[in-house]
């Protein structure tokens, strides 16, 4: 048997098992490109709110950055928890996100971190 067709027969089962393998590699990764996730912010603002509305822009960004891979759904207040448990909520992952004026956060934020 002439030595070039036997090097030419293990070349091409060599490049088989390498695109198997890119191809098994690959694979998991486009699965998972294709799972969602949601994500639930409360605003300690009404609905009708100017900084509300912004929050509903913000989710409407990050819909379209994320090409729909991160749902954000924005809740008023008192929707979900009672507007001073916002950070509380946050922190026990009943929320993934919170609004709140900044000098509340700063009060509620000691528990948290030491100062």
């Amino acid at each position: 048997m002439d030595r070039r067709v036997e090097t030419a027969g293990w070349r091409r089962v060599a490049l088989a098992i390498m695109a198997a393998l890119s191809l098994s590699i690959l694979m998991p990764s486009t699965a998972l490109a294709k799972e969602t996730f949601r994500m639930r912010i409360q605003a300690a603002v009404p609905s009708g709110a100017m900084s509300f509305e912004m929050l509903e822009a913000f989710a409407r960004r990050v819909d379209v950055m994320s090409e729909g891979r991160l749902k954000v759904q924005v809740f008023g207040a008192g929707a979900i928890v009672p507007s001073p448990q916002i950070l509380d909520s946050v922190h026990r992952g009943i929320l993934e996100g919170g609004l709140r004026l900044a000098p509340v956060l700063e009060r509620q934020a000691s528990r948290y971190v030491p100062v």
